[in-house]
């Protein structure tokens, strides 16, 4: 190989072991992808792991505002029904929509009870 040969870079043999510039440049290409899809992938990673994370330390407070929820209405509706039930036990009125029984105060119908028994 004379000098001329060797200071010229377009006479390089091809299989000579030193790269060509293409050849860096796309190992330059390939190492960026590689890069950018490591970089997505921890990315998304960290996404997924966030996202459950966030579920297990919020789930327990959902369920203890459901939970509060449900004792809150469920107070209420109580309260409502006790007081529905009081109304009914304490008051007349008829006991079907036919109109053909009554209803009488629990206290009453408790003594009229007692007095038919002490009559026997």
């Amino acid at each position: 190989m004379s000098e001329a040969e060797r200071d010229n870079p377009k006479n390089i043999d091809a299989d000579a072991k030193t790269p060509s510039h293409e050849t860096i440049l796309v190992e330059k290409d390939v190492l960026q992808a590689q890069g950018l899809f490591v970089v997505a992938a921890s990315f998304t990673m960290f996404l997924v792991f966030a996202m459950f994370l966030t579920y297990y330390l919020f789930s327990g407070y959902r369920d203890f505002l459901v939970k509060q929820d449900i004792a809150v209405s469920s107070n209420v509706e109580l309260t409502q029904l006790r007081a529905y039930e009081t109304e009914e036990l304490s008051s007349y009125g008829f006991a079907d929509e036919k109109k053909t029984r009554v209803r009488i105060p629990l206290k009453n119908a408790v003594d009229e009870v007692i007095a038919s028994y002490k009559k026997r």
